[in-house]
């Protein structure tokens, strides 16, 4: 399978870290317990930024637009995954 395929269809390990990130909201969202959200968030954010390390690298067998995406896909998860973190102690709870 091509690169830009994977790419695109988001199988590709940095995709994966990030995803991991994001299911730790569920138990976020259901929790009102301070300690729990604090330690899924934090934890959250760590795989986030892990994702950026892993994902933003241009590859070269990709275009210069897919690797622009790529440079702007993966903040824009990470600040969306923060947006939600601020979300749950101002709203959620």
């Amino acid at each position: 399978m091509k690169e830009s395929t994977k790419e695109w269809l988001g199988i590709k390990p940095a995709d994966f870290v990030i995803y991991a990130g994001f299911l730790l909201l569920v138990p976020v969202y259901y929790s009102s317990n301070m300690v729990i959200d604090s330690v899924c968030l934090l934890f959250g954010l760590v795989l986030c930024f892990v994702s950026c390390w892993l994902g933003m690298r241009p590859h070269p067998e990709l275009g210069k637009i897919n690797n622009k995406i790529k440079m702007l896909a993966y903040p824009a998860c990470t600040l969306f995954f923060m947006y939600l973190g601020y979300l749950n102690f101002t709203e959620w709870q």
